[in-house]
Protein backbone atom coordinates (compact mmCIF):
# COMPACT_ATOMS: atom_id res chain seq x y z
CA UNK A 1 0.00 0.00 0.00
CA UNK A 2 2.37 2.26 0.86
CA UNK A 3 4.89 2.09 -2.11
CA UNK A 4 1.76 2.31 -4.38
CA UNK A 5 1.01 5.83 -2.51
CA UNK A 6 4.57 6.93 -3.04
CA UNK A 7 4.55 5.50 -6.96
CA UNK A 8 1.23 7.97 -7.10
CA UNK A 9 2.79 10.79 -5.61
CA UNK A 10 6.07 10.33 -7.86
CA UNK A 11 3.87 10.48 -10.72
CA UNK A 12 1.98 13.60 -9.26
CA UNK A 13 5.20 15.78 -8.98
CA UNK A 14 6.58 14.71 -11.84
CA UNK A 15 3.01 15.90 -13.26
CA UNK A 16 3.21 18.78 -11.30
CA UNK A 17 6.80 19.89 -11.57
CA UNK A 18 7.39 18.22 -14.80
CA UNK A 19 11.17 16.43 -14.16
CA UNK A 20 12.53 13.26 -15.10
Amino acid sequence: VLRSAFKKVHIYVHQKYGYS
